[in-house]
């Protein structure tokens, strides 16, 4: 609602259908993966709990979209990217 978060309601629904159009993979635990690597972080506690947010994420900010990278090797083992962005 506040176009800082999202959340996925229908995760099997999400996983056929929309995942199939930008990712190679469509596993949701997969794409859960991925916004790890992106630094999204969830949240785990309250009426927002299941959101993801990242500080370079926002409604209608297309400037902050390229400030959204993948940890660094050293943060992580990496392998290549499964999802590919817009």
């Amino acid at each position: 609602p506040c176009g800082k978060m999202f959340k996925v309601h229908k995760h099997k629904e999400f996983a056929t259908r929309i995942m199939p159009l930008y990712c190679r993979h469509t596993r949701y635990k997969s794409f859960l993966r991925q916004l790890s690597m992106y630094k999204f972080q969830r949240v785990n506690e309250g009426p927002l709990r299941g959101c993801y947010h990242h500080p370079n994420f926002s409604r209608d900010r297309f400037d902050l979209i390229d400030k959204i990278n993948r940890k660094d090797r050293g943060d992580e083992g990496i392998s290549s990217g499964d999802c590919i962005s817009t």
